[in-house]
């Protein structure tokens, strides 16, 4: 997995954990647990399959879920755009 890449993933762990920690709503507390717990799987063990599911699956699962708590939160964009980048880099891969 590309530096730049990892840093990324391990971004998202950071803000989730603080996220998580501050969170008053219990349901965002579970969504955003679900949506970071196969992220250390991937940075032990990258593939980009394993990217290609999370970017195609994982994360537009967690955004429809976390838009039908509250639809005005937002988490993440940042870091996504970093990762964006490689989707975009490596597309020839894509299946």
């Amino acid at each position: 997995m590309p530096d730049k890449m990892q840093i990324a993933f391990l971004e998202i762990l950071r803000w989730t954990l603080l996220k998580i920690r501050n969170e008053t709503n219990l349901d965002v507390c579970r969504l955003l647990a679900d949506h970071a717990h196969n992220i250390p799987e991937m940075i032990g063990n990258y593939t980009f399959e394993k990217f290609y599911y999370y970017w195609h699956t994982e994360k537009p699962s967690f955004l429809e879920n976390l838009h039908k708590i509250d639809p005005s939160r937002e988490f993440f964009d940042e870091q996504w755009l970093i990762l964006e980048g490689f989707l975009i880099d490596t597309k020839a891969e894509w299946p």
